[in-house]
């Protein structure tokens, strides 16, 4: 069972909400790149914990199958650089 700090769990709430608002803008191939390896993991890993935040990065997941073309990747950031 993965543990979240409340930053990660705050991280796991903006991107479903960014889903929600690009499914409704109608956009397409869209690529979310965050910095929260652990809120990643938990989007692209399904499992079955029954948390509050897991439920979240269920929903997070639900939204990724809906919209084909949204990806979410991973990246290493050391201040203003980044790392893929």
């Amino acid at each position: 069972m993965l543990s979240y700090t409340p930053l990660e769990a705050s991280n796991g709430i903006e991107i479903k909400g960014s889903y929600i608002w690009l499914g409704v803008l109608g956009l397409s191939m869209v690529q979310i790149k965050l910095d929260c390896k652990l809120v990643v993991k938990g989007i692209v890993d399904s499992s079955n914990n029954q948390s509050n935040f897991d439920n979240i990065l269920s929903n997070c997941r639900s939204l990724l199958e809906q919209f084909l073309n949204f990806k979410i990747s991973f990246f290493f950031m050391i201040g203003s650089v980044f790392f893929r």
